[in-house]
């Protein structure tokens, strides 16, 4: 990268493999680099956010990330990203509305699952349930998903459809 300067694509592969590495400070200025010379790359404002986010600098990280979303808002990774960022801040609203949009545009079991947590977290059973029944018909061995879809029913009071997920889990 020092050799060729500029170039936006080596920048965002050596910010991956930093990232892969667990080389965060690395990888943030790889993704600044990036997002600096092309700021409408999409990956490099997720990647970006989510280390922000996850180093506790969660402003600037929810910032790049709405900036993800703005870029792409029919795409899910963006509503994803922020959508898990916002969960685990414990901020269900925020959480739950860029869950749901991220599960319209694409149906992906580890979204229906985190969506189903939030819901269940909420006080939502029935969209808990909803969430995590979704989840689990689109992998039917995720573990964690069929124990709190048993946990989604308890809260309903189905204690038969409930004893049966958590007999399926163990």
């Amino acid at each position: 990268l020092r050799r060729v300067g500029r170039h936006p694509e080596l920048a965002g592969l050596l910010g991956e493999l930093a990232f892969e590495r667990g080389d965060l400070p690395a990888a943030e200025g790889y993704f600044r680099q990036v997002a600096g010379w092309d700021p409408k790359n999409l990956e490099a404002h997720i990647y970006l956010g989510t280390i922000l986010a996850d180093s506790g600098r969660e402003a600037e990280g929810e910032a790049q990330l709405e900036r993800a979303v703005a870029l792409a808002p029919e795409s899910f990774l963006p509503h994803f990203a922020l959508g898990a960022m916002h969960a685990a801040a414990g901020r269900a609203v925020e959480a739950r509305r860029n869950l749901r949009r991220a599960v319209e545009r694409e149906k992906i079991p580890q979204a229906c699952f985190l969506l189903g947590v939030v819901e269940l977290d909420s006080g939502h059973a029935g969209a808990a349930a909803q969430a995590l029944e979704r989840a689990v018909a689109l992998d039917g061995e995720f573990e964690d998903a069929i124990y709190y879809l048993g946990m989604a029913y308890l809260e309903r009071g189905w204690n038969r459809k409930a004893l049966e997920c958590f007999n399926r889990v163990l």
